[in-house]
Parts: C-alpha cells; structure tokens; sequence
C-alpha cells in the first residue's frame, strides 16, 4: 500500500522518516581528520489519516481541473535548514517543509499565506519567530503563531520588527546580520548594494562609496567590521561611508559562485564557492591583506564544492558540501566525515551531537558520534528538479518539463511521471511535433519512451531552433552557432555558421529562423541577425532596442520578431519598421520593463514572461491582460486554455480566465 499525506497541494507521494531519539550524544573530543558514515534508509511508518492510493502505474495524477491558477513543485532541494529546538524548517524552491521528531511532517505554501514558493533562507529572531527570504520575491515572511505576516519590502520588515529582528538568535547573510552592543541591523538591499538601519536612519551603501559590484551577502564582525560579497569583497567599519574593495581569489570567476559567507571574531570573512571548475573555501585576512586558501586539492577534509557555511559562538567552523561535512576549531586543523556522494546544500546541528543535511535529494541526519546517516527522507514529487531548463509540448497534447535531473511529461487528464532521467538545458518539438532536447552530451530527438536518438554527440549544446525543412540550428558550450541540414537523415553533419561569442563577445541566448533562413539569436549586447548568405548585423538600442540587454526572441507566423528585453518589449516587421512597447504605454498590460521570455500563441497572441509576472497581448493592440506570477521564467500555452509558466521553483497552469484587464 502507497500512503500520502494529505498537507501536499498536490496529493504527493510521501516515505516518512525514522523516530529520532531525544536521548543525543554529545560531539565527541577527538575526532579522525576524515570519518566515513555508515548510510541507513529508514523504514516508512504509516502516517495518520493516511489515504490509500492507488498503485498502478506509480503516476501522480496533478487537479487540471481546479483552481484556475495552481502550482506544482519538488520540495525535497533543501537550500536552507534550521532547528528550532523542536523539530527542522526546511526551505526548498518547493515550499517550506516542518519537520518534527514524531514522524511529522507539514509542507507550506503560498496557499498557507508564504508570498512565494521559492524559500531560499530562514532566520529566527529575539522572540523566536521564524522569518522566511525569498529566491525571487524581495520582501520577507514572518510566522505569527500560526499564521504568515509578509512584508513587501525588507524596509518594512525592519523598521516594524527593529527591536526582535536585533536580538536574533540565528541570522543570514542574504537575510540580516547583527552584533552585540550595536543597533545597527546590515542587509543587502536586493539590488546590488547594501544598507543599515539604526532605528531611526538608514544608510544605503554602493559602488560610489566603494561597495563590490552584485553585493547580496552583507555580515558583520562582533568588532563592528562589515562585509559585502558578490562580485568581489569590500569591507569598512560600521559607522564609515568608504570601503575598501577586493578582488577574489583567482578561483572564483563571479557573484554567482559565492554560496555561503561567515565572519570571523578576528574580522576577515570566510566565502565558500562552487562552479563548474571545482570549489572550496577562502578567507580574506585583512590585518596581512591577502586572501587564504583552503581548497580540496591542497587538503582532502575540504569539500570539492562548499555549498553552506556556519560559525559558532565558540569560533568553530562549520563546511558542507560535496560528499564532505568539515569543521575547523580556532586554530586547529580541519575534520571531516566522509558523506559519499552526498551533495549537502544546507546543514543544522542540534547541539547534541547531531546534525541535520539538506541535499539536492531529501533530508538526511547523521549522528557525529556513531557516524550513522539516515535518509533520505523525500516528498516524491512531478519534477525531477525545480530549475526548469526547458518547456515543450508535442502534436499530442502532452507538456514537458525539462531540469537538470531529468524530463517529465505530463498529460491532458494530469497525469505525469517521469520521461527520462537525462538532464536537459533545451527541449522543443519540430514540425511533426516530435520531442527534442539538448544536453551536456549534444543534441538529438525521444523516437519514443524509452529510445533517444542522438543527432549530434560532441559536446554540451545550449540551446536549438527546429525549422520546418529538416535542419537543426544549435549553440555549443563555447558560444559556436552550428547547424544541420536533414537532421532527420543518418548521414546528417554538422557545420558552423559563426563563432557568436567571438562576435558580440557574449554568451548567446535563445534563437529563431525564419522562413528565409535568416537566424535571430537574443544576446546581451543586442539581437544578432545571421542571414542565409552568412551577412551579420547586431541590433541595438539604436535601431529600436529599448535595451541591448535582449532576454528572448519569438518568431509570428508572418516572420514578425518579438524581443523581450532588459527594458521592455520590442517588436521588429519584417519590412524592418520597429515598435516599443512599455509599461506605460501598454495601461500596466506590461507588467514590468524587466522581461524574461516571450512567446506566441497559435492565435497569434503573444504571452509575456516578466519580473512582476505574466503579460498576454491579443493579436488587437489594446487587448491586454495579466496575472501576477512570482519568478516567471518560461512560457508555453497548451491551446486549451491552459497556459504553463515555468519559474525557478517549479511550474505553474494557469487558465486563460484568470488573467485581468489592466
């Protein structure tokens, strides 16, 4: 017999853990440099008011006919995990899962009043109420008994929680960060640069005043020396307007490979890293002004990829990352226990000698005395992963979801499982309608469920365009347009067209083909157009781009082109007249400037992908609608008055009539 738990918005799967004892030893004294655990999948316990299910087939079958608006996500990717004395709050792209030591277990949503699905950070403050941060929503949540308050601003948070939000028991970076004997509360801002608050003042700090670039870390030594991290690191203590700014150490390329960052009680700050290079783990020592490295080639116990940092009040600190959880007391050496293949993302330790794992894959718990590791204790759940990298559907009917972990289908009665366990980076469907995807490997088509044909195996492929006649167009890893004539033949051979990172000197985007052959392809410095005899143009802000920053282009049954753009839509005829359109100029039917994807419907209207949410224009100019979706990202309408909208933490169907009139 399946049981499921009835709390899950989508009826999903449910394997509960083991008990876990209360009785907890304590972290032992003397520890290996490096401990291999001993792995133990608990045995499911049936839940209360548990509901049979039927087991044919193992398929979740997802409610298309309920709300107007739903949405489904995995909630078992932990970025964030804190143990309140009681039991662990999980935070997942999925929702924010409570879990007790009793076999219990309850998954919140925005249906319980959270403002998106995609939690990112928790944080507790001085009366113990536990606060929420958002992946793609800027303001915070907080639990009140048992309900949420959201504040749309994390101005508003602080300024009506000062006093609570200082005497916080357990902080965040990307939340707030505090110290004692201070009434200066530190945050990132959200855009870049960082502030403070006293009480009565704010202070806003950016690269005028010397604060790096894409700052959205902001800590604070018990000293009073602030930290920012993102494209580099600048410092300066509380109360000064100048900072000093720093570079990386050379094995971090950017913003994006900073997961975690700590401040140490001798101020220097500690970053942990991970790209696709590797990872590991720095330290910035201003008294000498130099970085320290710690990285897993020069010392085994640090983990190849650092996902998660924490330090205690004792000054020890606390590393997790893949297959390694480490700690290193002042001045001591390294520690670690070897977790396999474990990629930890988060971590909470009890204080009894227990420490909680949040992976890609579930929770996990390993007691740090008998090195044994339970889990992984999962929600199964319609997505393999909550990055959705592609979105198809085919001449059936049938929606594809495309992760990093694989695709998923999903049928006209909600029906869906998983298709395979290949992880995409593109799916689309060529003119029959079939199924294609590209990947790490290259590109090529599913013959059917359990056949993929590959087209062209030499290399990752970002992103491709199917055209009617038979060829495939396709950019490499290394920003290289290529194509194929008869894609569909076995002696199908791929040719280069044009180096496009040489060209525009950026990493391209999506792209079309039109009934010319000539090729369209969204880049950062402008829309690069490729004409069949090989003659290249780069469309910027002065041709009729509101923003050279182009996210997305789609292609109208009559070769008309529609980009959306860091700064609004733009529309180019194919005689070669251009349109902008902007918030204003559309009464709000725009939802924001800030656009992700653009696509066309069948009908000819033309669905939108923005900051603020989801944007519908009618083939008649004034006919616009919206709805507010948080994370908009990707767009596809299944002609049945469905439209699926891919975001960073999951997937949403929304019906056509939930949209409103500006």
């Amino acid at each position: 017999m399946i049981l499921v738990a009835g709390c899950a918005p989508l009826g999903a799967f449910w394997v509960p853990p083991d008990p876990v004892s209360e009785a907890t030893p304590e972290l032992p004294t003397a520890t290996p440099a490096v401990r291999n655990v001993t792995m133990v999948t608990p045995t499911p316990v049936p839940l209360e008011q548990a509901v049979e299910i039927d087991e044919a087939g193992m398929v979740n079958r997802l409610d298309l006919t309920g709300d107007a608006v739903q949405y489904w996500s995995n909630p078992n990717n932990i970025h964030d995990l804190l143990y309140d004395g009681q039991g662990v709050w999980a935070a997942t792209y999925g929702g924010l899962v409570r879990w007790l030591a009793e076999d219990d277990y309850r998954l919140y949503t925005v249906r319980d009043g959270l403002a998106s699905q995609a939690v990112a950070t928790l944080a507790l403050d001085g009366e113990g109420r536990l606060w929420l941060g958002y992946a793609d929503v800027d303001g915070w949540t907080v639990r009140q008994g048992d309900e949420w308050q959201h504040y749309d601003t994390r101005r508003q948070a602080v300024e009506a929680n000062h006093g609570t939000l200082l005497g916080a028991t357990r902080t965040h970076p990307r939340m707030w960060s505090t110290r004692a004997e201070s009434n200066w509360i530190w945050l990132p801002r959200g855009d870049g640069t960082v502030q403070a608050y006293d009480g009565n003042r704010w202070r806003v700090y950016g690269q005028d005043s010397g604060v790096t670039a894409a700052s959205h870390w902001v800590d604070v030594s018990p000293e009073g020396r602030a930290w920012a991290v993102g494209q580099g690191v600048s410092t300066a203590e509380e109360g000064e307007l100048w900072w000093d700014d720093h570079t990386f150490f050379s094995e971090v390329t950017g913003a994006a490979d900073v997961t975690g960052v700590v401040v140490d009680d001798q101020g220097a700050v500690w970053v942990g890293f991970a790209n696709q290079e590797g990872g590991g783990l720095i330290r910035y020592n201003l008294a000498v002004d130099r970085w320290e490295g710690h990285l897993p080639e020069i010392n085994p116990a640090i983990p190849a990829q650092v996902h998660a940092l924490e330090l205690t009040d004792d000054g020890t600190l606390w590393v997790a990352g893949q297959g390694l959880l480490s700690y290193r007391a002042p001045y001591r050496r390294f520690h670690s226990y070897a977790l396999g293949d474990l990629r930890v993302l988060s971590f909470a330790r009890d204080g009894q000698g227990q420490v909680w794992l949040g992976s890609d894959q579930g929770l996990y718990w390993l007691d740090l005395e008998t090195e044994e590791l339970q889990g992984p204790w999962v929600i199964p759940s319609p997505l393999p992963d909550n990055q959705i990298t592609g979105l198809a559907m085919d001449a059936g009917g049938i929606i594809y979801v495309g992760t990093p972990r694989g695709v998923s289908w999903i049928d006209a009665q909600g029906e869906t499982d998983l298709l395979s366990e290949m992880g995409v980076t593109w799916l689309g469907t060529c003119a029959e309608g079939v199924l294609w995807a590209a990947s790490t490997v290259g590109l090529g088509r599913f013959v059917d469920e359990d056949e993929f044909e590959w087209i062209y195996d030499q290399g990752p492929v970002r992103t491709a365009w199917l055209t009617p006649d038979e060829r495939a167009y396709f950019v490499t890893a290394e920003g290289v347009l290529m194509r194929i004539d008869n894609a569909g033949s076995d002696e199908a051979a791929p040719e280069p067209v044009v180096d496009m990172l040489t060209w525009t000197g950026v990493m391209p985007g999506n792209l079309v083909v039109d009934s010319l052959g000539t090729v369209w392809v969204a880049t950062a410095e402008g829309l690069a157009q490729v004409d069949a005899d090989g003659t290249r143009t780069l469309h910027t802000a002065e041709d009729g781009l509101l923003s050279k920053d182009v996210r997305a282009v789609a292609l109208d049954v009559d070769d008309t082109l529609w980009m959306a753009t860091a700064r609004g839509l733009a529309r180019r005829l194919n005689d070669g007249r251009w349109t902008r359109f902007t918030t204003e100029s559309t009464g709000g039917g725009l939802r924001s400037m800030d656009m992700a994807d653009v696509s066309v419907g069948p009908m000819g209207d033309l669905w939108m992908a923005t900051h603020a949410g989801l944007s519908r224009r009618e083939p008649a100019e004034t006919q616009w609608s919206y709805l507010d979706v948080p994370g908009a990202q990707r767009i596809v309408y299944d002609g049945q008055g469905g439209i699926w909208v891919a975001t960073r933490a999951g997937i949403y169907r929304i019906c056509v009539d939930a949209l409103a009139e500006p």
